[in-house]
C-alpha cells in the first residue's frame, strides 16, 4: 500500500490524505481502505490504524502552530492575553476562516472572543472559544483571560493570564471503517480533554507603539506525546502613525478638527513552534471619520511560508465592523486550492468619545 499511495504535502507542514478526508461521496471513493477486500485483516488494520494516527498528528500539528489567520492581527487578544481593548467598555469578535477552499476535508476554524474592561480598576476580563476541524478531527479551545493595565509616564505596560480547557475528538460515524469494534482503532480515535495555560506582557508608547510578547499553552510545552495545541511563542510590533490630516492633538476643541483623517499601521510577528519558525507583516491603512475612527479599513498581509493577502473593512451603524480577508499561497502544489477566505465581525459597546484628530 505505501508503494502505490502517495501523500501529499500541504503548507506549513501540514498533510493531506486522499483516503481519510471526507469527499461527500461515501462508498464512491476508490482510495477507501474500508473497501480494499484483498487485504488481509492484519495488514488492513494496520494501515488503517496507521493513516488514522496520521490524521490526528496532522491535525495536532495544524492546531499546535495554531491557524495563520488575518484576525490576530485585527484581534490581537487571539494570542495574547495581555492585549486590553482600553477604547471600549465590552468588545466583541467573531470570526470565521475557510482554508483551501477547492479542497475537501480542509481546514475551517471558527474563532470568538469578548472582552470586559473597567477603567477604574485598569484591569479586563475576558472569554475565547476557538474550534478547528480538519477533514474527521474537531480541536476546540475555551479560554478565560485575567490582565492589568499598569499606567506609566508615557504610556502603559499590560500583563495578562489564561486557562484553556482543550478538547479534541473524531467523528467516528464519517470514517466508515470496518471493525468499529477494534480495541486498537478505538483507542485511536478517543476523545482527548487537557488543561492548558497562557501569559503574555505589552508594553504601549502612547498612540502610535505597541510590543508584545507572549506564550500560548505553556504546559505543552512539558508534556511527551501527542497534544491538542501545542506551546507556540509571539513576539509583535505595531507602529501607526498619521499620514494626512491633522495630528494628535488633546486640547484642541472638537469643532476644529478636520472631518477626516487618514492613519497608516506597520506591523510585525515571529511566531515560534519547536522548531518552526515564521515571520508575518502586515501594513494597514485606516480612514477616519469624525465620529467614527477606522471608518474604512484595508490591509496587506504577508507570510514567510510562501503567503500574502488583502483584508478590507468597513464600520456600518453605530460600531460594527465587518471585514473579509483572502490570502493565497504560491507554493506550486496549491495552484488548485484557490486560496482561503475569512470573514471577520467586531462590535464594541460603549466606546469611548471619538476625536476625529486622534489614533
Amino acid at each position: 500500500m505505501g508503494r502505490n499511495r502517495k501523500r501529499q504535502a500541504g503548507p506549513a507542514g501540514y498533510l493531506f490524505l486522499p483516503a481519510v478526508l471526507p469527499d461527500g461521496k461515501r462508498g464512491k471513493n476508490k482510495n477507501r481502505i474500508c473497501n480494499t477486500d484483498s487485504m488481509n485483516r492484519r495488514v488492513r488494520k494496520y494501515a488503517i490504524g496507521t493513516l488514522l494516527v496520521t490524521v490526528l498528528a496532522a491535525s495536532s500539528v495544524k492546531g499546535q502552530v495554531n491557524p495563520a489567520t488575518a484576525f490576530y492581527w485585527e484581534n490581537p487578544y487571539y494570542i495574547n492575553p495581555a492585549f486590553v481593548h482600553t477604547d471600549a467598555s465590552a468588545y466583541f469578535f467573531l470570526s470565521a476562516r475557510k482554508q483551501w477552499m477547492a479542497l475537501s476535508g480542509s481546514p475551517v476554524t471558527f474563532f470568538g472572543t469578548a472582552t470586559f474592561y473597567s477603567e477604574r480598576y485598569r484591569m479586563q476580563t475576558g472569554v475565547k472559544i476557538l474550534h478547528d476541524k480538519i477533514g474527521y478531527v474537531g480541536s476546540s479551545d475555551l479560554s478565560l483571560s485575567y490582565a492589568y493595565s499598569l499606567e506609566l509616564r508615557n504610556g502603559a505596560l499590560n500583563m495578562g493570564l489564561a486557562l484553556s480547557y482543550q478538547l479534541q475528538a473524531v467523528d467516528r460515524e464519517k470514517m466508515a471503517i470496518e471493525e468499529e469494534n477494534d480495541p486498537v482503532l478505538a483507542s485511536l480515535a478517543d476523545t482527548k480533554k487537557e488543561w492548558n495555560t497562557g501569559v503574555g506582557a505589552e508594553y504601549i508608547a502612547g498612540r502610535s507603539l505597541r510590543a508584545g510578547i507572549s506564550a500560548q499553552n505553556m504546559l505543552s510545552f512539558f508534556k511527551k506525546g501527542r497534544n491538542i495545541f501545542g506551546g507556540t511563542n509571539y513576539l509583535y510590533g505595531r507602529y501607526r502613525t498619521r499620514i494626512l490630516g491633522r495630528l494628535y492633538q488633546p486640547t484642541a476643541y472638537r469643532t476644529t478638527a478636520s472631518p477626516t483623517t487618514y492613519d497608516m499601521e506597520w506591523g510585525i510577528c515571529l511566531r515560534q513552534y519547536e522548531n518552526d519558525f515564521q515571520v508575518d507583516g502586515v501594513v494597514s491603512f485606516y480612514l477616519n471619520h469624525h465620529t467614527q475612527r477606522e471608518k474604512f479599513q484595508v490591509s496587506i498581509l504577508g507570510r514567510s511560508i510562501g503567503e500574502i493577502g488583502v483584508l478590507a473593512g468597513v464600520k456600518l451603524l453605530s460600531e460594527v465592523k465587518v471585514l473579509c480577508a483572502y490570502d493565497y499561497n504560491f507554493r506550486a502544489w496549491q495552484g488548485n486550492s484557490r486560496g482561503t477566505f475569512e470573514v471577520i465581525v467586531s462590535y464594541s459597546l460603549l466606546p469611548k468619545k471619538c476625536v476625529a484628530d486622534g489614533f
